[in-house]
């Protein structure tokens, strides 16, 4: 894992939870309710997500793209479950707050996303397969 790579992770996710939050905070502040704004927020950012991770984050053309893709499903949909457990966790606690709580579930569930990105879904011949490669 190079510092390049997780440069470039960083700028496309950054990029995609930018336009998850925008779309999602927007969809709040015209009074929609935070559960259906973040969903239509995560379907927003998720082609500008797997577009940019594979061909830009990742490169990965020993990867193919059914196979990436179908993987980076994967992953969205459990990025997605654990942004919307957060969001309604911290909904229960700051409900006046319903655009900082969705701000916050969407940061953290972007660690997740990259975990699964690059210990699995864009994993090259090349990319370590378990911690202790990384150590070595």
């Amino acid at each position: 894992m190079s510092i390049r790579q997780i440069s470039r992770f960083a700028f496309v996710g950054a990029l995609a939870t930018l336009v998850h939050i925008w779309i999602g905070t927007t969809l709040i502040g015209k009074n929609h309710e935070p559960l259906a704004a973040n969903l239509a927020a995560f379907f927003g950012a998720f082609g500008f997500s797997f577009l940019g991770h594979r061909y830009y984050s990742f490169q990965s053309g020993s990867v193919g793209l059914k196979t990436s893709f179908s993987r980076y499903v994967v992953i969205a949909i459990s990025g997605f479950s654990v942004n919307t457990l957060l969001l309604a966790g911290l909904l229960n606690f700051f409900r006046n707050n319903a655009a900082y709580c969705l701000t916050a579930s969407t940061a953290i569930s972007a660690l997740v996303v990259y975990y699964l990105a690059r210990t699995w879904a864009f994993r090259g011949a090349n990319t370590p397969k378990s911690v202790s490669e990384y150590i070595d």
